[in-house]
């Protein structure tokens, strides 16, 4: 089963009408990060086109672009972590499918409002 943390500026995972992030603030933001790059081969067929692979892990962790919201499948704690400097950057934060927030260290730090 698949899980998904977002890095969003909406206050809901599945709000398609609040403040998006525009894939200019995202591309501004992500093309200042070393650690990232384009998708290669086989990674374009499954990603959108402004995908950026965290490619200095011990896999690579892809960040994509959806519906004005960055999804990350199945990230763990330092994926979560890196997560968080890049909502810092883009004036959002991040949560889970299930409204689930994180603390600075990528571990549990209670729900959205309305959530479990």
């Amino acid at each position: 089963m698949s899980f998904y943390v977002y890095i969003s500026r909406r206050t809901d995972p599945f709000d398609d009408s609040g403040p998006a992030i525009s894939a200019e603030d995202w591309l501004h933001c992500i093309g200042a990060e070393p650690d990232f790059r384009v998708t290669e081969g086989d990674e374009s067929k499954w990603l959108g086109k402004h995908a950026r692979i965290w490619s200095d892990y011990k896999y690579p962790m892809a960040f994509d672009l959806v519906n004005g919201q960055v999804e990350v499948k199945n990230p763990d704690a330092p994926t979560i972590v890196r997560m968080k400097k890049l909502a810092g950057k883009l004036s959002a934060t991040i949560f889970s499918e299930t409204g689930e927030l994180y603390d600075d260290s990528g571990g549990h730090a209670g729900f959205l409002p309305g959530f479990p």
